[in-house]
């Protein structure tokens, strides 16, 4: 595909992206300002209908307290002003009030007077039956005990709700008790509802909460939003958005919900708004995109297209020294200038091919080994002179046979296996065969092949490695082997013969040293002289001296005779077995070291130094953690510890209070594998003694 069809599709590409975000951006942020506007708006209205109706409560509520607290309406209701209702209850009085309902009830409960008028028709109509029944003093109208309280709200009767305010009736100085109540109310009738609708310019209606057909969770979200003083908006559909609002009546329940709708005007403006932005940005960015790929086109399309023309033609001709020429200085006239530098490169790169090429013909045609070419047809392609002269025929002549005719007839069924499975692709590991020179001399060599391309048609190369002096020198070494074998098993033999006579003659002189003890023993219980018997206890003390370093010998003769073997080193220190008095604590992490069969002494003359000269040690801490290819084994206790001069001191042949040799004997058998032993530890806080096990000589048990 041309650059040109490739920058118009990703600018279309790009066009259309740029214009989904855009949708997306405006969708979200100008129709969501335009709905926010859309419901404010609303909220307003609505806002204004509520405290309207709030308006017409208060008016309510200044109209009856003036009648509630007036000393003519408490001596009515007390049966002491008979001319009340003629001079005060009239038809005026009402439609001066617009009042629907005047109710004065005494103390007891006791209905005085009620009275219902009809404000569009100008005349007494029927009181509510709700109205014409003494009232239960639980009643919420008849709740007030106290001056200044009042009591409010809708009451729903069937003509139609009806907005009521109950105030005590008390002397208009609120001296006494309370003597009754006086309820006014007014309907809130189709005609009411018009007017507070032409008053606040909204198209409202009110419905009760039973009648009314909204999902319950929706009314439940209107409840919460009307008692936080605050409408509840939902769109109902395109065209129509509503905002709802909840009143309750006296008794503290839902009754009435107010809906004020209103058309989408300011929505469906911003939905006009942003398609017009859309469309400009749409415009903009084509108009945009066309003088780009204009602009690309002439300055940048054609001048590569030139750029490859030229490459073309200088591929064609088959010259690298040609040069590509375009005009201008920016980054196209760079790639020319690096293009005419790397065909100076592949032209000289190609030189030194050449010459590399003649190298490596060099090269393989005076390398040792013998290298052989052949093809599908098991012919030889290309022969080496090192293996035309060991063959006894020159290089053309070999040239077009069959490879397996260089090898003797007992190879040549060996062979053809082997050039059929190398054929077929099969892995050929090297394998040994033995060829006859052309001076008539047998020679080992080593056959490696791998399929390899040779004049452009596959083929087979074969590597002949002479082996015939490393054989020669492998059944010398052979010879050697078996000599060394026969020393080792002498050797073994004569130390089995030395271990014996070690342990006769070790055993004769215990035998010797015990006699002496005797006789010392004997000749110390009859000797008076303190001289005489101090310089026998020193002689005593010399020859059992010497008793434990032959016993120490019995010990540890098989040092370093046996082979190292792998050691648990878990099992190695489940062996110990301290004093009651000490506690060992081992986290061994399964490791197994490559040490002496005496290495279990290691940990038990470890021990035993802890016992001897750690003092008051109760705690002995084994561990192993791996670091830096190396093996750590950490035997710490919380004895006296080691003195600072005596670190290195401590294995040295013969230091120390016992024999001398415990600690010594420790660092000869680690050493046998190459594992070293220091002591870090801290005098008079405890010793710590550090095995360091080399790589190769630790690794993880697998259980």
């Amino acid at each position: 595909m041309k650059l040109q069809k490739i920058s118009i599709m990703i600018f279309i590409s790009l066009l259309a992206l740029f214009l989904f975000f855009v949708s997306s951006f405006f969708s979200t942020i100008i129709l969501s300002s335009y709905q926010n506007l859309e419901e404010k708006y609303l909220e307003n209205q609505l806002e204004e209908v509520v405290n309207k109706i709030n308006d017409d409560f208060f008016s309510l509520s200044c109209t009856v307290s003036d009648w509630g607290y007036w000393n003519d309406t408490v001596d009515f209701v007390k049966g002491n002003n008979p001319d009340y209702i003629f001079d005060n209850l009239e038809e005026d009085t009402f439609d001066n009030l617009y009042l629907n309902l005047m109710v004065f009830i005494n103390k007891d409960g006791e209905i005085i007077y009620s009275g219902s008028y009809d404000l569009q028709k100008k005349m007494m109509t029927e009181v509510p039956s709700l109205f014409t029944k003494n009232f239960d003093l639980q009643n919420p109208l008849m709740n007030i005990t106290e001056s200044g309280k009042k009591v409010q709200g809708f009451v729903l009767l069937p003509e139609s709700p009806l907005m009521v305010v109950s105030q005590p009736i008390m002397y208009s100085d609120l001296s006494g008790d309370v003597e009754g109540i006086v309820i006014f109310g007014k309907y809130l009738n189709q005609q009411e509802i018009a007017r507070l609708g032409i008053l606040t310019k909204s198209n409202l209606t009110f419905y009760k909460t039973e009648d009314i057909s909204l999902p319950r969770d929706m009314i439940s979200d209107i409840r919460k939003n009307s008692n936080k003083g605050r409408g509840f908006i939902k769109p109902v559909n395109q065209e129509i958005i509503s905002a709802y609002y909840s009143f309750q009546d006296i008794f503290g329940e839902d009754a009435l919900i107010l809906q004020v709708t209103r058309t989408r005007d300011i929505f469906h403006q911003g939905i006009d708004t942003t398609i017009k932005v859309i469309g400009i940005i749409l415009i903009g960015g084509l108009l945009l995109g066309l003088t780009f790929i204009f602009m690309l086109n002439q300055k940048i399309l054609k001048r590569i297209s030139s750029i490859a023309f030229q490459v073309h033609e200088i591929g064609r001709a088959g010259s690298s020294s040609d040069l590509v020429k375009i005009s201008g200085d920016d980054e196209l006239s760079s790639l020319a200038s690096e293009i005419n530098r790397m065909l100076k490169t592949i032209n000289q790169t190609q030189t030194k091919l050449r010459e590399s090429e003649q190298q490596f013909r060099d090269l393989v045609e005076s390398i040792p080994d013998y290298i052989i070419v052949y093809d599908e047809n098991d012919e030889i392609l290309y022969i080496n002179p090192a293996a035309a002269n060991v063959i006894g025929h020159d290089a053309e002549s070999i040239i077009g046979k069959p490879v397996y005719q260089l090898v003797g007839h007992e190879y040549h069924e060996i062979i053809k296996a082997r050039l059929d499975a190398r054929q077929r692709g099969d892995i050929v590991p090297p394998y040994e065969i033995e060829i006859v020179t052309g001076e008539g001399i047998t020679r080992t060599v080593i056959i490696k092949g791998r399929n390899v391309t040779y004049n452009n048609n596959p083929a087979i190369f074969l590597l002949l490695i002479d082996i015939t002096e490393r054989k020669e020198y492998e059944t010398e070494r052979e010879h050697y082997a078996q000599e060394l074998l026969r020393y080792s098993t002498s050797l073994k033999q004569a130390n089995r013969q030395v271990n014996l006579l070690s342990s006769i003659t070790r055993h004769d002189i215990l035998n010797e040293v015990n006699i002496g003890l005797l006789y010392l023993d004997i000749l110390e219980m009859n000797c008076q002289d303190p001289i005489f018997k101090e310089k026998l206890q020193e002689i005593d003390s010399v020859i059992k001296s010497i008793q434990k370093q032959i016993e120490f010998t019995r010990i540890y003769e098989g040092l370093g005779i046996h082979e190292p073997i792998w050691q648990s080193l878990e099992k190695v220190v489940s062996h110990l077995h301290p004093p009651e008095t000490i506690t060992i604590h081992a986290d061994t992490d399964d490791f197994v070291i490559f040490a002496d069969q005496m290495f279990e002494k290691v940990f038990f003359n470890l021990l035993d130094n802890s016992i001897r000269h750690g003092e008051h040690v109760s705690d002995i801490h084994i561990y192993a953690r791996e670091e830096n290819d190396l093996l750590f084994i950490y035997f710490e206790d919380n004895g006296t510890g080691v003195p600072s001069d005596e670190k290195e001191l401590i294995f040295k042949r013969g230091f120390g209070k016992n024999t001398g040799f415990g600690m010594f004997l420790v660092r000869e058998i680690l050493s046998l594998t190459g594992i070293s032993i220091r002591e870090t530890g801290t005098h008079n806080i405890g010793a710590r003694f550090e095995i360091v096990v080399p790589k190769g000589a630790y690794r993880k048990e697998e259980k």
